[in-house]
Order: structure tokens, then C-alpha cells, then sequence
């Protein structure tokens, strides 16, 4: 382990200094060779990838290993710009080596001389989790004014990857829910891109205001069932603009009213987000409940000195599941989350606790 440690803080700090290198740097000492600087430049972070390689992937780290078949592939793009020849693909593949080497940098770190560090790997891969459903929560409302079916079908596609990424997580299976979670997380973008482009087109406005009416509707339905005075304040504003929009028409002043439409619709989408937050915090809340039950009642629970400390994590776990459905109650997400979150650590620690003594 020692070693192990050794040699990659040697590798990070490896990596720092090869970072550290600019091309323009490199080009004053020799202007008349920038192709070539250029090209060593990638080498530099071939020989980079190359020496965390046995590290990355002997640490049984999944996430780290992840993060390093990324810095492959941006480094695998950076030699095909490289190899057009032209001055473009040499700015691109410039700035695609150095995103490789900071890849690798952040597998490094991930390692940081403690493989397989579950907490760790759990925590990363829970932020990209619910960073990429938000994402994809804003795509989705973005097809509800103007459908598209292609890009529904993404959608339906991402969706169904979303819920296998978060079964994956719950296994622990870290290295797959990563995978997943970019694939959700290019086809988001991709809706939201496309969308954009659509909604800069659309010039009727009876169409889009009885897309907009409808969709608001749909969100009016949600807020209903979901106990939430910050949602209710966004669909009351997401009126008021509705109702601006429609005399801004009347007046014939068409620029101005669709302006108010999409504000209306905005704030439709957020008053949605807020009530499927409130869902996706219950969700963890049920969850976490599950497992400090399970971690409770196992027959590998620590016995003698360390039952103590076992059983003050489990109390500490109770305390804030308490807390966070507290919070959830009263609609305030945030501090739901944080608490959602301590909980969390806890139960990962009783859980490492119980390894460690079984």
C-alpha cells in the first residue's frame, strides 16, 4: 500500500509538471518547428497515460478507470485532428491533449494512494447522477411546447438509461453508471441544442401560446399533488407572464409577447423541477431508509469494542433521515440534501465498520 501510494503521489506530481508545459512556451525556444512541438506535445501525454495506466487500473478504483478510458479517447481524437494537417485541427488537438492530461490527472486523484475507496467513488458518482437527471429534466420540458419525434425517442432512450445508471449505482456497479450517466448526458444536450435551434423559429403565436397554455396545464397537475410553496409561486408568475403575453398580442406588439410566452414557460419548467426535486428526494429518502434497516438488522453487525461506535453511526444515519423528511415536509429541498447526504456517510462508514470487523 505504502508503495502504491509512493508511486502515484510521484505520478501526480508527474502529471502537474507535464501540465504545466504550454506549446507557447516550447514554440519561442524553437519557432520554426511548431508541428513538431506540437507533436511532442502528444507524446508527452501518450507517455503520460502510459505510466498511470498500471495504477489506474490496478486499483480497483472504477471511476478512476473510467476517467482514464476518457483521457484515451480524448487523446485518440487529439492525434485524428492532428492528422488533417490543417491549422484547425492543430488548435483542436492541442486543446484535446491537455483535457486528455487533466483526465488523467483526475484519476489520479481519485486513486490518491487508496484504492478502491468506495465512499469516494459513491459520492462522484451520486453528484454526476443527479447533476445529468436535472440535465435531462430540462431537455424533457423542453420538447413539451414543441415535440419533435426524433427527439422524443432520444429522450425515451436517455430515460431508460438514467434508470439503468441509477440501478447500476445502487449495486455499486460505479464504472457502468458512469458510462450511462455521459450517454444521458450527450443526448440532453443534444434535445436541448435542437430544441433551442426549433424555438428561435416559431412566429405563430396562437400555436405556440396554446402549446405553452397546454403545457402549463400539465405542470398546474403536478404542483397540485406536490406540497410546495416555492413550485406554487413559480406557476403563479408563469400566469401573470402568460397574461402579459396575451395583451402584449392584442396590441399587436408580437415581439414583446412572444418574450413573455417564454418567460411563462420558463417558469412553468421550474415549477416542475421544484415538484420532481420533492420526488427524487423521497425516492433517496425511501432508499437510505432501506438500507439502514438492512445495515441494522445484519447478522455481520459488530460485536464487542466496536458495537459502540457501529451503533452511534446507525443512531447518527437515523438522525438525519429524520431530519431530511423533516425538511422534505416543509419543501425545502437544499436542506433535504444535505441532510439525504450526511445520512449517506454515515451508513457507508457503519457499512466499512462492519468489513472491517466481520
Amino acid at each position: 500500500m505504502i508503495d502504491m501510494k509512493r508511486a502515484t503521489q510521484t505520478l501526480i506530481v508527474i502529471a502537474f509538471a507535464i501540465l504545466g508545459l504550454t506549446l507557447s512556451v516550447t514554440a519561442q525556444a524553437d519557432r520554426n518547428r511548431p508541428v513538431e512541438v506540437l507533436r511532442a506535445e502528444i507524446d508527452r501525454t501518450d507517455q503520460l497515460i502510459e505510466r498511470a495506466d498500471p495504477l489506474i487500473m490496478g486499483s480497483g478504483n472504477q471511476v478512476a478507470i473510467t476517467t482514464l478510458d476518457r483521457a484515451r479517447d480524448l487523446q485518440s481524437r487529439a492525434r485524428e485532428e492532428f492528422a488533417k494537417g490543417t491549422v484547425a485541427g492543430y488548435a483542436s488537438a492541442r486543446k484535446l491533449t491537455m483535457l486528455a492530461r487533466e483526465q488523467v490527472q483526475v484519476a489520479l486523484k481519485l486513486i490518491g494512494g487508496t484504492p478502491g475507496n468506495v465512499e469516494q467513488q459513491d459520492d462522484f458518482v451520486l453528484r454526476k447522477l443527479e447533476s445529468v437527471s436535472s440535465l435531462l429534466d430540462r431537455a424533457l420540458e423542453s420538447l413539451a411546447t414543441q415535440p419533435d419525434q426524433n427527439l422524443v425517442q432520444i429522450g425515451d432512450v436517455a430515460k431508460n438509461n438514467l434508470d439503468r445508471a441509477w440501478e447500476f449505482y445502487r449495486n455499486k456497479q460505479y464504472r457502468p453508471a458512469v458510462k450511462l450517466a455521459e450517454q444521458v448526458e450527450k443526448a440532453a444536450n443534444k434535445i436541448l441544442s435542437e430544441s433551442e435551434r426549433g424555438a428561435m423559429g416559431l412566429e405563430d403565436f396562437d400555436r405556440v401560446s396554446g402549446n405553452v397554455r397546454q403545457f402549463m396545464e400539465q405542470v398546474r397537475q403536478e404542483v397540485a399533488g406536490c406540497n410546495s410553496t416555492t413550485a406554487t409561486g413559480y406557476l403563479t408568475e408563469a400566469d401573470q407572464a402568460y397574461q402579459l403575453a396575451l395583451q402584449l398580442h392584442e396590441r399587436q406588439r408580437t415581439g414583446a409577447a412572444m418574450q413573455a410566452l417564454q418567460r411563462a414557460r420558463e417558469l412553468a419548467m421550474k415549477a416542475g423541477r421544484e415538484c420532481r426535486g420533492l420526488d427524487r428526494l423521497q425516492a433517496r429518502y425511501d432508499q437510505l431508509s432501506a438500507e439502514l434497516n438492512r445495515v441494522r438488522n445484519s447478522p455481520d453487525a459488530p460485536v464487542g469494542p466496536s458495537a459502540d461506535a457501529f451503533n452511534q453511526l446507525l443512531s447518527q444515519a437515523q438522525e438525519q433521515l429524520a431530519l431530511a423528511n423533516r425538511h422534505i415536509n416543509d419543501g425545502d429541498f437544499q436542506a433535504a440534501a444535505v441532510a439525504l447526504q450526511a445520512a449517506q456517510i454515515a451508513i457507508r462508514q457503519a457499512e466499512a465498520l462492519m468489513k472491517q470487523t466481520g
